[in-house]
């Protein structure tokens, strides 16, 4: 059990450090977005508006899967998982994954990119880390309580 415990340990972190990393892509692409608008290129070392767009689909996605695959590896491997018992972990890092699927479905589906994308990621991103920050280490402290 430690092992697949370590395992769902990494691949969750990992999952949130590409999901934060993309979440910094999306910023980046909204700053240089505005910067064209306004015709102010104070900053004109960044990547087009395309490779933004398209690093942000490649580290969502890789969050994504990360994410998956810790979150799936803690529910299948902990027993008491196996019965839903409705714990506000399990509601809210299941709410979380749900947010980035959908944002992941209609980028590949309906070809949402741009400045939506972008903001619908920052959007995600900011109830995981609230989900994950207040609600799971402060309001219901537990295993995955960190503060």
């Amino acid at each position: 059990m430690p092992g697949w415990l370590n395992i769902h340990i990494l691949f969750s972190v990992a999952g949130l450090l590409f999901l934060t990393l993309a979440s910094i892509v999306s910023l980046l692409y909204l700053f240089q977005e505005h910067q064209i608008k306004h015709r102010k290129l104070l900053w004109n070392r960044l990547p087009s508006l395309e490779k933004l767009d398209k690093k942000h689909t490649h580290i969502l996605s890789l969050g994504f899967l990360f994410f998956t695959i810790g979150v799936g590896v803690g529910w299948f491997v902990i027993p008491q998982n196996w019965q839903l018992t409705w714990r506000p972990e399990q509601l809210w890092t299941g709410s979380g994954w749900g947010i980035y699927a959908l944002i992941l479905f209609f980028r590949l589906k309906t070809g949402l990119r741009g400045r939506k994308a972008a903001l619908y990621s920052l959007v995600g991103f900011s109830f995981v880390l609230f989900f994950w920050m207040v609600g799971v280490s402060i309001i219901f402290p537990g295993k995955h309580g960190w503060f």
